[in-house]
């Protein structure tokens, strides 16, 4: 969400840098142009979604799937509470 000191930026940039490792580097570009302008943080591109266009539609597709299996194969939160103290004892 857009927040009047511009921190915003800085957080999705954050995001955008995790979310797209290994993403085809046209699918990262797209990615970035739609959510900087959606954010309010760039003027170029458009707000037409990539999916529009076949081969980015594909590589969104397998892109979040990669995405889905990553986060799900992390362990929960209350096992990594558990663990973090555990370790503390």
């Amino acid at each position: 969400y857009v927040q009047d000191d511009g921190a915003h930026a800085a957080k999705l940039d954050a995001f955008l840098a995790r979310f797209l490792v290994g993403a085809p580097p046209a699918l990262a570009a797209a990615l970035r142009a739609l959510f900087a302008r959606w954010n309010g943080i760039g003027s170029s591109g458009s707000l037409a979604a990539p999916l529009s266009e076949p081969t980015l539609r594909a590589a969104w597709l397998a892109h979040c799937a990669r995405w889905r299996e990553t986060l799900a194969a992390q362990d929960d939160l209350v096992t990594r509470l558990l663990r973090f103290v555990e370790a503390k004892r």
